[in-house]
């Protein structure tokens, strides 16, 4: 289900907190794999994630609060970050981070 939920209309995923791209493919096996078919979850209380789908348009929000102090070194503070596209077109999203680039711009992207 949390795959569905991240997943925008063209197969990939939304990039929160320091995901980079996916490959659509991967993504796109594994569901084939699952044995929860249906449509995604609307919203996540526990992670703080609210999904909106209506008309080919599709909105994945950070709607939680802030990581806890003590992880503030290295965790990624996006809340209310978001990210809207229709169908395969993707308007807003967040950078993501580079899994092979350079350490120096990873805090950066956070």
């Amino acid at each position: 289900p949390a795959l569905r939920f991240f997943r925008h209309q063209d197969g990939s995923l939304a990039r929160f907190n320091g995901m980079g791209a996916t490959i659509h493919d991967r993504i796109a096996t594994i569901l084939r794999h699952d044995d929860t078919v249906g449509a995604p979850l609307l919203h996540a209380p526990h992670s703080g994630y609210e999904r909106l789908s209506m008309g080919g348009v599709t909105v994945i929000a950070d709607t939680g609060l802030p990581p806890p102090i003590d992880v503030s070194n290295a965790a990624h503070a996006g809340c209310l970050a978001f990210e809207l596209s229709s169908g395969r077109q993707h308007f807003i999203v967040n950078a993501g981070i580079d899994t092979y680039g350079a350490p120096e711009f990873r805090p950066l992207a956070r």
